[in-house]
């Protein structure tokens, strides 16, 4: 029988409670971005009315940011000699671009 999520020893270190409460930071946090934006793009109420609206959806943020645990991104760095010597996708691509714009151009 397959384990459920919750019963999955991979997801074991955070459990079903803590994942709805970042996600429902997370929404809440988004909700609040877009009303920032809505009322510095779209609203007609006086700005008097829109600074102070701006200013609790600013706090909200930041109690929002103060719940959140930050997700890591990308893989993490490898370490020893194999990381320092092996090129990035980035820089090959940046040395392959270069080397695209020293080739002479085509005659027609």
């Amino acid at each position: 029988m397959m384990a459920s999520r919750n019963e999955n020893p991979i997801a074991s270190k955070e459990a079903a409670g803590n994942r709805f409460i970042q996600s429902a930071a997370r929404h809440r946090k988004k909700a609040l971005q877009s009303k920032i934006s809505d009322l510095r793009t779209r609203s007609a109420l006086p700005q008097s009315q829109t600074r102070g609206i701006i200013q609790e959806a600013n706090l909200g943020i930041n109690r929002m940011d103060n719940i959140l645990q930050k997700k890591t991104r990308g893989r993490q760095p490898t370490t020893g000699a194999a990381a320092t010597t092996r090129l990035s996708t980035t820089s090959r691509l940046s040395t392959a671009s270069t080397l695209g714009q020293q080739t002479p151009a085509k005659r027609k």
